[in-house]
């Protein structure tokens, strides 16, 4: 009976520099383990969305190295061109309703379970989908003194 496919998420800061660390990091965790699929949610504000895309063009490339157990979920861009060039973290939070929707849907595609959860360290706040999600439950009592 074949193992059930362990799914890691990875959530990289909004940056290409960002999510080619995850990626490469990503291709040698699957690597080492054929049960593990890793989805990397893609969010790009304006600034980012040119450098990103031609990134992730690469990887869709017949000739990329990307294994197939490394999926990347594409993200809509609603940046408002209005808001102010320090935002970034105002769109990740607004992003958290999509990751949540995009991970499901892997999920219920793969049939996989969660696992654990990747975020860069100006990804916290999405730690609220990790919780949504089931994988971890925060406990008040505890983070009082935190």
């Amino acid at each position: 009976m074949a193992e059930q496919p362990q799914q890691l998420v990875f959530i990289p800061f909004p940056s290409v520099g960002h999510l080619v660390s995850m990626v490469e990091l990503a291709k040698l965790l699957v690597h080492r383990h054929s049960t593990l699929v890793v989805s990397i949610p893609v969010i790009t504000s304006l600034s980012t969305a040119a450098a990103v895309t031609r990134y992730t063009d690469s990887l869709a490339a017949p000739d990329s190295d990307l294994n197939p157990r490394v999926k990347l979920l594409h993200l809509a861009n609603d940046d408002d061109p209005s808001a102010p060039a320090g935002s970034v973290l105002a769109l990740i939070q607004s992003q958290k309703p999509r990751v949540t929707e995009a991970v499901s849907a892997e999920l219920t595609r793969s049939g996989g379970r969660l696992a654990g959860f990747v975020h860069d360290i100006f990804c916290t706040s999405m730690l609220d989908v990790a919780e949504r999600l089931g994988l971890i439950k925060h406990n008040q009592e505890a983070l009082k003194d935190c």
